[in-house]
């Protein structure tokens, strides 16, 4: 299988600009664990392989809908859109992480 570049870029919804860092780090970490080549730039992360290797890192995404009382996505949906771990801000859903 060929040899790709595919470039990936994190753009938090968040309430305040310096929570976005956090969540980008996290998002880098979890490529370097994968020790999958990749850079990372000002704009967006670029990593090489092949792809089917490249769709599993990306398809491992966290969504952290956190807006109260309507989140951006809805969990369910979110989960049938591919995201692997799925939270809200909602105390009425199974999945709520406090965001204080």
């Amino acid at each position: 299988m060929p040899i790709i570049n595919l470039s990936l870029q994190i753009v938090p919804k968040v309430p305040n600009i310096e929570d976005i860092y956090p969540v980008v780090d996290k998002v880098i970490e979890y490529i370097q664990s994968t020790g999958i080549k990749h850079e990372v730039g000002p704009m967006e992360t670029t990593m090489e392989g092949e792809l089917p290797e490249l769709l599993k890192i990306v398809e491992k995404s966290i969504v952290l809908p956190m807006a109260n009382p309507l989140p951006e996505i809805m969990p369910d949906l979110a989960k049938e859109a591919g995201a692997f771990i799925v939270g809200t801000g909602r105390s009425d859903f199974t999945n709520q992480v406090n965001n204080v």
